[in-house]
């Protein structure tokens, strides 16, 4: 054994180093792979809690005001251009109470 270490030839040496990279590269990629599972898992559990939040009382409750805001139930039966002028119109005037940087907004 003393023999082998003490004139041991560099390609030993080489074989060692590219074991420990080896064994490097396949931990990173271990840590990799779990971080990148957990990424997925929280983005999935992220989309699942705002589609059943979504369905929720209060989430029911701004719909149905926005609904009636702004009319959207009678988008349907627009049929006509001079119909969907109007009703373009009536939603640029309902909605500039909401727009943040009209004055509608400002005053009140």
């Amino acid at each position: 054994v003393a023999y082998w270490a003490l004139f041991s030839t560099s390609r030993n040496g080489l074989l060692r180093d590219k074991l420990l990279m080896r064994l490097e590269l396949e931990h990173s990629f271990g840590e990799g792979c779990v971080r990148f599972v957990i990424l997925v898992l929280l983005f999935g559990l992220f989309t699942l809690s705002l589609h059943y939040s979504s369905k929720g009382g209060p989430s029911r409750g701004i719909y149905s005001n926005l609904v009636s805001l702004y009319g959207l139930d009678s988008i349907g039966q627009k049929n006509t251009w001079t119909a969907v002028r109007e009703y373009l119109k009536q939603f640029s005037d309902a909605s500039s109470a909401l727009a943040p940087l009209s004055q509608r907004y400002f005053s009140g």
